[in-house]
């Protein structure tokens, strides 16, 4: 049931969004593309990829199928580096449309966020790709073992931290000069509780991830 209420709530809170960015400029203008692959990048593409590590019953079930443990891991590693390739995309957008007004970068606690989020997000890619590929272990040395369990549960509490970070930039771009001329009070709001909502049920999620998995790992280790 839960799973549902995130993919109804990750496909609303974009579209709501971005529906109004297009009715205030057109389709060409550079800047349209921040606002839509930001939150495509984050609410939609990441939330889904969490999603795949609990279990096959999320909307990504339509193109993975039914999946091991280990596929999961994969299939959510490769969706995470899609939708950060999304996201710079998104971040891309609002450094060229501010470029080529004349306009200077990062002077609002937006912009701040965004850029820690991004920041973020990256490492979170990083470190799952260490966790993930056996290669890079083997290429940097190390054998794994406990720093590996302690950067398991590094790498979820971290990925839940960059959603809220994310959220907040979310939260914080409502009050940018953009959405305030252009963007009614109570679709701002009511975009503002879709996404406080998702993220509060994402980190729900986020837990019972950390029970799954340690559950199907003691499965695994009786037989």
């Amino acid at each position: 049931m839960l799973d549902h209420v995130i993919n109804l709530l990750s496909i609303l809170s974009p579209l709501l969004i971005t529906s109004y960015v297009l009715k205030a400029l057109p389709f060409t203008e550079i800047f349209v593309w921040h606002p839509t692959l930001i939150s495509l990048g984050y609410l939609f593409l990441m939330v889904q990829g969490t999603l795949l590590l609990l279990r096959p019953s999320h909307l990504m079930s339509f193109f993975v199928g039914s999946s091991t443990r280990k596929q999961k891991i994969s299939q959510h590693w490769y969706l995470q580096a899609f939708a950060l390739l999304v996201l710079f995309s998104g971040f891309f957008s609002i450094w060229y449309s501010k470029v080529s007004k004349g306009r200077p970068h990062f002077t609002s606690w937006h912009s701040w966020f965004g850029v820690l989020a991004l920041s973020l997000s990256v490492c979170q890619l990083f470190l799952g790709g260490y966790l993930y590929f056996p290669w890079i272990k083997k290429f940097l040395g190390i054998t794994g073992g406990r720093l590996d369990l302690s950067l398991k549960k590094l790498h979820r509490i971290s990925g839940m931290a960059t959603f809220c970070t994310a959220v907040f930039s979310m939260v914080l771009g409502m009050w940018s000069t953009f959405a305030v001329n252009n963007i009614p009070d109570l679709v701002s709001w009511l975009f503002i509780g879709l996404i406080l909502v998702l993220m509060l049920i994402v980190n729900v999620v986020g837990l019972r991830i950390k029970f799954s998995m340690n559950s199907t790992k003691a499965n695994e280790e009786v037989v």
